[in-house]
């Protein structure tokens, strides 16, 4: 623990490494009715976890990570409405990515808590989950954590080798958690229960998703997510005006724009540009400013000249929609 002097606070805080007993003292916060349930918890919040310095890999592994993190409350017959939900935002994730996820269902290990029937129809539920979704998956017997079974799903890197796979997500059922915190919610009985708790994080930690899809893409990142969309370039510096009336426009429909309207050579501001992997360059002359259009060349040299802007624009606009791969165009 440390305490926090700066703020003269006689608090001590300290560095979490999980979110799950959080998400636990905010259920227990007040009485719980089941008509409550399911419950959905969302942390984006740091955690640290001290990595060996040995193990630690650019995005990959760090002793800083942030997670999309979920943990949801559920009573036992909303298990799998609740996990095709999940699976539902996972395939939303990974498809654009072209992500081929590989599943591995971990079933009970030798040293368990809870009662064995829980097990079965969890085990059973997860299974048939994963069968109406129609994936692929591997059975690992007995690698499921002490408090429930889980998934485990592995994105492969450049290499696509999967016994290079990392892990990215994870769904667990957990029946300790509600019970160590003593969580509990009044049922249509009446009665005090323990809910169950799906834990789920669907890109897990968000540098090394990012990581994956960086090696996967080898930086040619579609459009939508792209930091730079896109660079205007002038031929001369007496084009500026015009370059700085197309950039405003493309501000004001969100597209991330950037600029180099300096006197540097065209072929040398062109070929950063490319190194830099920005998907669209508009090049602007003037011939472009006396047509009143832009010239536009792609990630893959393709130049196409008398665009016009607001074309161009709605275009773009539906590739950020649709979330278009690159290729698609």
């Amino acid at each position: 623990y440390v305490k926090v002097t700066p703020f003269e606070s006689e608090e001590e805080y300290a560095l979490k490494p999980m979110n799950c007993p959080f998400s636990a003292i905010l259920f227990k916060s007040k009485t719980r009715s089941y008509r409550e349930l399911p419950m959905r918890l969302s942390d984006y919040g740091f955690l640290h976890r001290y990595e060996l310095e040995g193990t630690l890999d650019g995005l990959f592994r760090t002793r800083l990570m942030e997670q999309n993190d979920s943990h949801v409350y559920v009573m036992e017959d909303q298990i799998e409405s609740e996990m095709m939900r999940m699976f539902d935002i996972m395939d939303d994730t990974y498809n654009p990515f072209d992500l081929k996820p590989i599943i591995k269902l971990a079933t009970r290990p030798e040293k368990r808590i809870g009662d064995e029937e829980l097990w079965d129809k969890a085990e059973k539920i997860l299974k048939e989950t994963l069968d109406k979704r129609g994936y692929n998956y591997e059975i690992k017997e007995g690698d499921g954590a002490f408090y429930g079974p889980k998934i485990d799903i592995y994105a492969l890197d450049f290499s696509g080798k999967p016994e290079d796979a990392y892990a990215v997500s994870t769904i667990q059922l957990d029946f300790n958690l509600a019970v160590r915190f003593d969580a509990k919610y009044i049922g249509s009985d009446n009665k005090e229960h323990f809910p169950i708790v799906i834990h789920r994080s669907i890109m897990g930690s968000i540098g090394r998703f990012m990581g994956i899809i960086l090696e996967n893409s080898k930086g040619d990142l579609p459009f939508w997510i792209s930091p730079v969309q896109v660079r205007v370039l002038t031929i001369t510096e007496k084009n500026a005006k015009y370059a700085e009336n197309v950039i405003k426009k493309l501000k004001e429909n969100g597209i991330r724009v950037d600029s180099e309207l300096d006197s540097g050579t065209l072929e040398y501001k062109i070929r950063k540009g490319q190194l830099e992997k920005i998907p669209y360059i508009i090049i602007i002359g003037s011939k472009e400013e006396e047509k009143n259009t832009i010239s536009v060349r792609n990630r893959k040299g393709k130049t196409d000249y008398n665009i016009d802007l607001d074309e161009f624009i709605s275009e773009r606009l539906e590739d950020i929609k649709q979330r278009r791969k690159y290729e698609e165009k």
